[in-house]
């Protein structure tokens, strides 16, 4: 069996304000345990655990866009209102605390934009016609 309309209302759309179990089961009227067990064959993981990959996920964007996120938003957006359990939780998911791989994404950001200004200037036209290249 389906997970009847699950895409359309459920917490795996909305990682910032986690939906519990019992409240996604009454939005789909079907019981609780039902429920999880259909979680559990359509995805192969339980709800709690496709909603926390999907809340890291998230998480992991919102760093990679923005590697100078305050690390207290990050928490919030990510559904966690306390900051340690969110670090302890991304350091499991991840392997490595939220701070860390931050500062590797400002790194990695800044080589990309340092290649990018290469990519330009040896691109640049020659006064004889052709390009630059070394």
């Amino acid at each position: 069996m389906r997970l009847p309309g699950w895409r359309r209302s459920c917490a795996i759309d909305r990682p910032t304000s986690a939906l519990p179990i019992r409240a996604l089961a009454r939005e789909s009227s079907i019981p609780r345990r039902r429920l999880e067990r259909l979680f559990r064959t359509q995805t192969g993981l339980s709800a709690k655990a496709l909603s926390r990959i999907v809340c890291f996920n998230r998480a992991q964007q919102l760093i990679e866009r923005d590697p100078g996120i305050d690390l207290t938003e990050l928490t919030m957006e990510a559904g966690y209102s306390d900051q340690a359990h969110f670090s302890k939780t991304f350091k499991e998911m991840f392997g490595i605390t939220p701070g860390t791989f931050k500062a590797q994404m400002a790194t990695a950001n800044a080589l990309i934009v340092e290649t990018n200004r290469l990519s330009i200037f040896y691109k640049t036209p020659s006064p004889t016609g052709g390009t630059l290249s070394r």
